[in-house]
């Protein structure tokens, strides 16, 4: 691994720039189905595509015999990961359907300081100076973004927390169990079991329609760009670079959603907005750059897949 990480920096970067772009359609597209379809309703095609989507990657890849020893070896982790994922990707959604996208992804790019703080207590990892300054000033750009942006009320501060920490829990869980359980594997399950619960949530509920047609071709790219495509290109980028610097190359992504979200949704950020998220993904870039210089950090490490 070591060896690949020296070798192929430049399939790394390629790696990391097209999942950031990925992610990007998420933000976008999801926007623009919400604004006619449920939050619930939508995540039901969202990924019962994306089902479609993983069990094409199975079947190519000829590994479901494997992957079924792995899940009854792991089903007490997984199980808990997929409940966990479905709620923090509720709330992912309902902020995006509810604020605008650009600024939903600013303050979500605080995640590597949860994380970090997550990895602190979980895995003893420490703060060094530098990490510290990173998170003040990120604090303060999320400060900034908050007080310029009147619909983000506490109520929406609170759900982003919640998600955030989800999110950053589970990535260090995650991270605990790469070498035992393939990345693609959890990507796939995450899918799966999302599709299940909203499929649940439905038939209970009932409201099902079918999209339509521009809906449908919006949720065919959007359910392949992000919970298929985009974690896989995150995947292999961390195959060949250590985490901190794929998470610094992808920090990019809220500027690509802010350019996205002008051009195509019509909702620019003001200057004031765009200052305090330009703060926030500097202070992050300092975290991570304080993790990369400092040996067996959490955010540090490569996976392996």
């Amino acid at each position: 691994m070591s060896k690949e990480l020296k070798t192929h920096p430049v399939k790394g970067f390629f790696y990391s720039i097209t999942s950031a772009l990925s992610v990007t359609v998420v933000y976008i597209i999801s926007k623009l189905i919400q604004n006619t379809l449920s939050t619930e309703l939508f995540l039901f095609w969202w990924f019962g595509l994306a089902s479609v989507w993983g069990s094409f990657f199975i079947i190519k890849m000829k590994i479901f015999k494997k992957y079924v020893e792995i899940i009854k070896k792991h089903i007490g982790f997984l199980s808990y990961f997929a409940i966990a994922e479905s709620f923090g990707t509720f709330l992912f959604f309902y902020l995006i359907k509810k604020l605008n996208p650009s600024v939903v992804s600013f303050l979500g790019s605080i995640t590597p300081l949860l994380v970090v703080i997550v990895g602190y207590f979980i895995l003893n990892e420490r703060f060094n100076l530098i990490e510290g300054i990173g998170a003040v000033i990120a604090i303060i750009g999320v400060a900034i973004i908050t007080y310029t942006t009147p619909e983000v009320k506490p109520f929406y501060l609170l759900i982003l927390f919640i998600m955030l920490l989800i999110f950053a829990f589970n990535t260090v869980l995650v991270r605990k169990k790469s070498t035992e359980i393939p990345s693609l594997l959890i990507t796939i399950l995450r899918v799966y079991f999302l599709f299940t619960v909203y499929a649940l949530f439905i038939l209970i509920k009932g409201g099902f329609q079918f999209p339509a047609k521009k809906e449908m071709i919006n949720l065919l790219i959007g359910s392949f760009a992000g919970p298929i495509l985009g974690m896989f290109l995150l995947f292999k980028a961390l195959s060949y670079m250590k985490a901190g610097t794929v998470s610094i190359i992808r920090s990019i992504q809220p500027f690509l959603v802010a350019i996205g979200t002008y051009f195509i949704l019509k909702l620019p950020l003001s200057s004031k907005q765009l200052i305090g998220g330009t703060i926030v993904v500097i202070g992050i870039n300092i975290i991570l750059f304080g993790a990369n210089i400092t040996k067996n950090n959490f955010l540090n490490r490569p996976i392996k897949n």
